[in-house]
């Protein structure tokens, strides 16, 4: 079975002052295919991480797979605000996991990273 999946990431920033409600913006653009039929949710959670790899903030979002198990292209918005007690200038860096959070196909861990299929990591940049 071929299974192909595609995990892009645009980290939308916002000038000083500007209004928003959201200390963090993801725009998270994913084209998933050849998914077994079982497979009906993949959720995608970003992590805006400080320079020791410590939590800033973190969100996510549920993706419904429609049957077929092709999404097309399509983009999902995940927004969060940092955590109690931090700063969202502490934040450097960024991870976006796309995983399949009900362990259907994917091997049962009681560490959701585990799960992952795909990971993408970089900077941010402000």
């Amino acid at each position: 079975m071929r299974r192909s999946l595609l995990l892009g990431l645009t980290l939308v920033t916002f000038p000083p002052g500007a209004l928003r409600t959201e200390d963090f913006t993801f725009d998270v653009p994913y084209n998933i295919s050849g998914l077994p039929s079982a497979i009906k949710t993949m959720r995608i959670t970003c992590v805006a991480l400080d320079a020791g790899g410590a939590t800033v903030g973190i969100g996510d979002k549920d993706v419904s797979i429609p049957v077929g198990g092709d999404s097309g292209n399509r983009t999902v918005r995940i927004a969060f605000n940092a955590q109690a007690g931090r700063q969202a200038r502490q934040a450097t860096r960024y991870r976006c996991t796309l995983y399949e959070p009900n362990a259907v196909f994917i091997a049962q861990s009681a560490d959701p990273a585990s799960r992952s299929i795909l990971v993408v990591e970089g900077a941010i940049r402000r």
